[in-house]
């Protein structure tokens, strides 16, 4: 078998594994679920009828719950795609300043709703113009260098961008747009 075939049997055999875990564990919880207030797996645990059982009983059923959540999450996470981070050039950058209007306690208070936009050249095929939302006091625009190079990865309907101090920020994309290509260039 060439290294490709073997490849694609592991990720086969991978898939199948995560799977039957899942439904084994769904299998337990059911079955955890059906015994808890018969006192099967759990005899020390009081029977729902008696005073504080069904107290236990509720305990018991959330962190079978729990559990359950955070085996399924982390079941997820795994099969997420790894990020593909690319280096473009930061165009332009500019903040508009905006106010809310939103109900508190029956007033109508003003609140901040700034918008940060920029403008990703990512050096290939497209220009990305990116928006990101303002509305805590501590919120502040990105330290970012115009003209500069910048990193950023595109997910889905959003950009992911690295900083200057290379922390991570979720952005909106607003508008995608092909280059601009020089006529000189074509010739």
């Amino acid at each position: 078998m060439t290294p490709a075939q073997l490849q694609n049997v592991f990720e086969w055999f991978t898939t199948a594994e995560l799977l039957l875990g899942r439904l084994v564990i769904f299998a337990l919880y059911l079955i955890g679920l059906w015994t808890l207030g018969r006192g099967i797996f759990f005899p020390a645990c009081p029977l729902p009828s008696s005073p504080g059982g069904l107290k236990m009983t509720r305990i018991l059923l959330l962190v079978l719950t729990l559990c359950l959540l955070n085996i399924s999450a982390d079941a997820i996470a795994k099969d997420k795609k790894p990020i593909e981070w690319k280096t473009g050039t930061l165009l332009d950058a500019r903040t508009e300043r905006g106010r809310r209007t939103v109900p508190i306690n029956g007033q109508y208070q003003q609140l901040r709703d700034d918008q940060s936009y920029y403008v990703i050249d990512d050096g290939e095929k497209y220009t990305y113009l990116v928006r990101r939302s303002m509305t805590s006091r501590r919120d502040r625009p990105l330290e970012v260098t115009i003209n500069g190079p910048i990193k950023f990865a595109v997910d889905d309907h959003d950009i992911l961008l690295l900083d200057e101090k290379g922390k991570q920020h979720r952005l909106a994309i607003e508008q995608k747009a092909l280059r601009q290509v020089d006529p000189e260039s074509r010739k």
